[in-house]
């Protein structure tokens, strides 16, 4: 059994997770970003230590989506090596993590009021064109400008608008 899960479900899961090692079974593997501290003893052995470092060594994504991207990690690398045994697969995990480089620091975004994002998207828009996701890309990586996608998505339509587009 391969269980993604975050911090919070760890908490909610671990009773019935625990209740699937009944008979002393090995089969339960768990994934996701710095749960230890968030299981109970019996399950600590059962975690997969993939840790950040696994941005540099497959598909990098969002913390929301590091238990997914960590398994499919595990299915595609460590079960072709180790296809049986907790220790082993635990042991090409902690092998992959330490290969692996540590990702990049993000840079610092600054918040800003709604208008000084709109002004940022218009002046992207006249640089870059008008597809949203460049004008975004543009605000976070290039203007160093943090912004919610949701509420990206309002002031770039009012934007476009305003631009008659």
């Amino acid at each position: 059994m391969l269980a993604c899960l975050s911090r919070s479900y760890a908490g909610l899961a671990a009773d019935e997770l625990s209740d699937s090692l009944a008979g002393g079974s090995e089969c339960l593997r768990i994934f996701g970003l710095s749960l230890e501290v968030s299981l109970p003893l019996e399950l600590k052995r059962f975690y997969m230590p993939y840790d950040a470092r696994l941005e540099t060594l497959g598909v990098p994504g969002t913390r929301v989506d590091f238990a997914q991207r960590a398994l499919a990690d595990f299915a595609a690398h460590v079960l072709p090596l180790a296809p049986a045994g907790l220790d082993a697969q635990r042991a090409v995990v902690r092998t992959r993590m330490n290969e692996a480089r540590s990702p990049a620091r993000p840079r610092p975004q600054r918040r800003a009021e709604d208008h000084v994002i709109r002004a940022h998207i218009e002046q992207a828009i006249r640089t870059i064109g008008p597809k949203s996701s460049d004008v975004l890309a543009h605000l976070r990586h290039v203007s160093n400008v943090s912004c919610e996608q949701r509420r990206f998505v309002g002031l770039f339509r009012v934007v476009r608008s305003g631009m008659g587009l």
